[in-house]
Formats: C-alpha cells, sequence, structure tokens
C-alpha cells in the first residue's frame, strides 16, 4: 500500500483488515482472523470510520463472528484449543457485547446479525432450543433484509442442529447465488459450532 496519501492510508488499511480477516475465516485459521481483528480495532477508532453507524456495525459483526470462530475451535485431544490465551468465556462475552449493538441499531441487518451472534453463544453454552429459535429469527429477519447469502447461512446452521435434515436445499441456495464451497462459505457468515460439520 506504499505510494497511497497519507489521508487515505487509514481508510484502506481498514478495508484490507477486513478483506484479509473474510480470507483468515474462510481458510478456518480464527486465531489469525482474531488478532487481525484485535489488533485492527485500533485503525478503526483512528480512521474514525467507526463513526459511521453502517461501518460500525459491520466491523463488529465482524469481531462477534470472529470470537464465536475462535471459541467453536475444537480441543485436540489432550491439549487445550489454540486460541492463544484468550479463553472461551472471555470470547463469547465479546460475542455477547457486539451481538447487543447489532440489536440495537437502526439497520434492519442489525437484529438478524445480532439473532446469528446470540445463536452460536447459546449453541456454544450448551442451549440447543434457544440456538434453534435464534437462528431462525436470523433466517427471517436477513431474508427480510434481502441477504439471501445470510439467510441461507444461517437456514444451514440450523439444519446441521437438526442433523442435516434441509443442509442440502440451504446449500443449494448458496450455489444458486454462486458459491462453490457452501458449507464453508456459510460457517464465515455465521459461524458456530456447526460451521464445518456435514
Amino acid at each position: 500500500m506504499a505510494g497511497i496519501p497519507g489521508n487515505l492510508f487509514p481508510v484502506l488499511h481498514v478495508l484490507h483488515v477486513l478483506g484479509e480477516t473474510h480470507v483468515d475465516l474462510y481458510t478456518g485459521d480464527a486465531l489469525r482472523a482474531w488478532q487481525r481483528v484485535h489488533d485492527g480495532w485500533r485503525i478503526a477508532r483512528r480512521s474514525r470510520l467507526l463513526f459511521l453507524e453502517l461501518f460500525k456495525l459491520d466491523w463488529r459483526f465482524l469481531r462477534a463472528r470472529v470470537a464465536i470462530a475462535l471459541a467453536s475451535l475444537p480441543a485436540p485431544e489432550g491439549r487445550a484449543p489454540a486460541r492463544d490465551g484468550w479463553p472461551r468465556a472471555q470470547l463469547l462475552r465479546r460475542a455477547e457485547a457486539d451481538a447487543a449493538f447489532l440489536a440495537g441499531c437502526t439497520f434492519a441487518c442489525g437484529a438478524p446479525r445480532a439473532a446469528a451472534i446470540r445463536a452460536a453463544v447459546a449453541q456454544l453454552r450448551g442451549h440447543p432450543d434457544q440456538a434453534t429459535v435464534l437462528l431462525r429469527l436470523a433466517e427471517v429477519g436477513f431474508a427480510r433484509a434481502d441477504m439471501v447469502a445470510h439467510a441461507a447461512a444461517a437456514a444451514r446452521a440450523s439444519a446441521v442442529l437438526r442433523g442435516g435434515k434441509g443442509c442440502e436445499e440451504a446449500e443449494a441456495l448458496l450455489r444458486a447465488e454462486g458459491v462453490r464451497v457452501p458449507g464453508v462459505f456459510a460457517g464465515v457468515l455465521v459461524p458456530g459450532p456447526w460451521a464445518r460439520q456435514l
């Protein structure tokens, strides 16, 4: 990013961090994604983009998704998960705080995003019935906001919780949107312990 005027650098850097973080989530590197979001938060604040509600909503949804992805990492046999010192409870609290912000936003996409994050938190805390209800709320809210891929990702997560029933239909919707690996892509949009299943 050499040669970029100084006043544009923070904005472009933040957009770069957002893009790279999505790649990290897609490739399953939740720890790297968390490091990017954690380090990038200061840059995002300095850029003043966080004063814009829509940008702040996107950034906090990304941070919550990354926290969920990191909290969802399974522990290798006989070892702790590779969370680089971030306890699952702390990651879930961060995700909950971001979900509360999302729920209070004026944009139509805020409530379903909050429901998707809360569903993952509920599932990770051992409340699958609550997670199922929240995923349905997320799916319906995303559909109302014309967020087709997000709605399909929420439907896929819900299908995984039901043992796979309905998973093929949700993945077909994602394929219709041009997604080549629907299960992985769905886990980027609606992360949780269901992300890499089936």
